[in-house]
């Protein structure tokens, strides 16, 4: 099961960025840091794998495994939150494709405040 997770993580999340990111930035490092941060999530996770106890007595006792199963449960819930809350606006890719030049501006301030509004609609026509 977490092979698959992570098998389609790793191949959709290229495709999240082409959608969200604009095309001059898409020579910068976004498509290879997600699949860094998914395959060191995966390792993260299957690394608290050795934190088990080895003997029978202390595992009875062990409290790991909740933490086994609890951290990937809050991260994917925080993960949730923030795209419930803070990532509601559909991509900047679908608004160019149906002619929403204004709310892909929107989008594109909301993603990043510190740009022009001069360079954020160059950005969005060259889309």
């Amino acid at each position: 099961m977490l092979g698959l997770s992570a098998g389609v993580f790793v191949s959709m999340g290229p495709c999240i960025i082409e959608h969200t990111v604009p095309g001059k930035f898409m020579d910068s490092g976004y498509g290879s840091s997600t699949n860094i941060a998914i395959c060191a999530g995966v390792a993260l996770n299957m690394s608290l794998g050795l934190l088990i106890p080895l003997n029978q007595v202390d595992l009875k006792e062990s409290q790991m495994w909740r933490i086994i199963y609890g951290n990937p449960i809050i991260l994917l819930t925080i993960s949730f939150l923030i795209n419930l809350l803070y990532l509601k606006n559909d991509t900047l890719k679908h608004h160019v494709e149906k002619g929403e030049t204004e709310r892909a501006e929107q989008v594109m301030k909301r993603i990043y405040p510190e740009m022009s509004d001069d360079k954020i609609k160059n950005d969005v026509s060259s889309m």
